[in-house]
């Protein structure tokens, strides 16, 4: 074949089959952005799951800027850097009792932690979330992130908490009913009765 025949054959391939090859390419190059998608996701989702413990006041500090007192804002900036550095599961629940008595500022810190937390980290601070039940509004914006987390305790228990804010809560209701379908047993029980609470059904 000379170099006439071989471009004609070139070209009459391309003509021919166009569409298709054209098809192809599109294809794989859809292919290799969803794969570049997928490898940035599971980059943050290892990232968010990674248990930090150097978190320093300083960086907790500038998280809680919605607390206007600055004295209060330190001292709980301190007790907010103690649970996302805590070892786990070394440093147990229990011992997080003695931050009962924060109040707001509590729930802002522990608000803070389910965003910034590691996972054990921010299955606790949930769970702090959920004791305060309807004084657990301030963290309303976080509860209804945590729905997505990776940590089916951490969306149950936001789920739960969620519903014990009540009508308070009616923007997570598009997430919740999300979680109907959830893998977890737990979750779609959460979300349920999430959901008629928000509702206000018996």
């Amino acid at each position: 074949m000379n170099n006439a025949d071989g471009l004609d054959g070139d070209r009459g391939h391309w003509e021919d089959g166009g569409v298709k090859t054209k098809g192809k390419r599109i294809t794989i190059g859809m292919g290799v952005v969803a794969a570049c998608v997928l490898a940035v996701c599971l980059s943050i989702a290892k990232f968010r799951d990674a248990e930090r413990h150097d978190f320093t006041v300083i960086e907790v500090e500038g998280w809680l800027q919605d607390i206007p007192d600055a004295k209060k804002r330190s001292e709980v900036a301190i007790i907010l850097q103690e649970v996302l550095n805590a070892t786990w599961p070394d440093y147990q629940d229990e011992e997080f009792f003695k931050f009962d008595g924060l109040g707001d500022e509590g729930t802002i810190a522990f608000a803070r932690a389910l965003r910034y937390g590691g996972r054990r980290a921010r299955e606790f601070a949930v769970w702090y979330l959920l004791r305060r039940g309807r004084k657990a509004e301030a963290a309303l914006p976080e509860l209804i992130d945590a729905l997505g987390d990776t940590s089916g305790t951490v969306r149950s228990r936001a789920a739960y908490t969620l519903g014990d804010l009540e009508s308070i809560a009616v923007k997570a209701l598009p997430q919740l009913s999300n979680l109907l379908k959830d893998e977890d047993n737990e979750v779609r029980l959460a979300a349920t009765e999430a959901i008629r609470a928000i509702q206000g059904k018996p």
